[in-house]
């Protein structure tokens, strides 16, 4: 008899060894049946237990979660092969897509940032990866530029437009000089040489910067104190201000910065300029420099 039962046993065995899918299904139906078994029949000792009807919802709570707990590594264990090999599948398939789709996978994230943050919009002057210009543009993959330039001495279009990916914003820093776009600080450079008059130039070039300016003075005040009130910053003062530094041995910088609309830099800049020299020229006749832009 014990030969014939283990006869049995062993024809079993070696029936569901070729077939190991179907002992899986069988442990699978056997552990689903257990569940809702075990379930029932906790339920039924639990509402026997004379105690408040809040801790009864929690022991049904505490016990309904370690039987789907248990359940789940049951579950675990019996398909553990099967989902061993669609781990290394997805795994394989995750690795081959992070390399071959690298660089649009960066594009995309860039784009929700940027979707998420509004760091810069349409019309925006920005600066990344050594591209500098006014977005025109900006799709999941690129954001198109009208170039600006040349470098940072120019304010004015160069009249070519510039693509870039936008992954680009993933892996380098970025500046937007039209951070909040109406008005803006904008500071460029006087150079004078230290034997020339220079006290009087730097009190003209205040002069002629009150004079072009004065009409952007109140609105640009007041947007940056809005500015600041939404960054939680000190406000800074829209009036021209004028500081000095010594560049060289024999050269000063006059560092003049003025409350300019955002879209017009270069024009402020250059009529401070010919104002400036226009004056100095008339009080100072010995040669000057030449002016640089910042």
């Amino acid at each position: 008899m014990w030969k014939q039962l283990d006869g049995i046993l062993t024809s079993f065995s070696a029936y569901f060894e070729k077939r190991i899918w179907l002992l899986q299904i069988f442990l699978s139906v056997l552990l689903v049946f257990a569940f809702w078994l075990s379930r029932f029949y906790l339920i039924r000792k639990i509402q026997k237990i004379r105690i408040s009807d809040h801790v009864l919802a929690g022991h049904h709570v505490m016990a309904r979660n370690i039987l789907a707990m248990l359940f789940v590594i049951g579950m675990l264990i019996i398909w553990s092969q099967q989902l061993q090999s669609i781990a290394l599948t997805i795994a394989a398939l995750s690795v081959a897509l992070s390399i071959g789709f690298k660089e649009y996978l960066m594009c995309a994230m860039a784009a929700l940032y940027r979707a998420v943050t509004r760091c810069f919009r349409i019309g925006d002057r920005i600066e990344i990866g050594g591209f500098r210009g006014d977005v025109i543009d900006h799709s999941l993959l690129f954001t198109t530029l009208l170039e600006v330039g040349p470098g940072h001495e120019s304010e004015r279009r160069t009249g070519r437009v510039v693509q870039v990916f936008n992954s680009l914003f993933v892996v380098h820093p970025f500046v937007n000089e039209s951070f909040g776009s109406a008005y803006t600080l904008h500071t460029f450079i006087y150079p004078i040489r230290i034997d020339e008059n220079w006290k009087l130039a730097r009190e003209l070039l205040l002069q002629s910067a009150n004079k072009i300016c004065f009409k952007y003075i109140p609105k640009a005040q007041h947007f940056l104190e809005k500015l600041a009130a939404d960054q939680g910053v000190k406000v800074p003062d829209a009036h021209p201000s004028l500081v000095m530094q010594i560049h060289a041995a024999d050269r000063i910088d006059l560092l003049l910065r003025v409350p300019v609309p955002v879209d017009q830099k270069a024009q402020v800049e250059d009529a401070i300029l010919v104002d400036f020299l226009s004056a100095f020229s008339r009080n100072a006749p010995s040669p000057i420099t030449r002016p640089l832009e910042q």
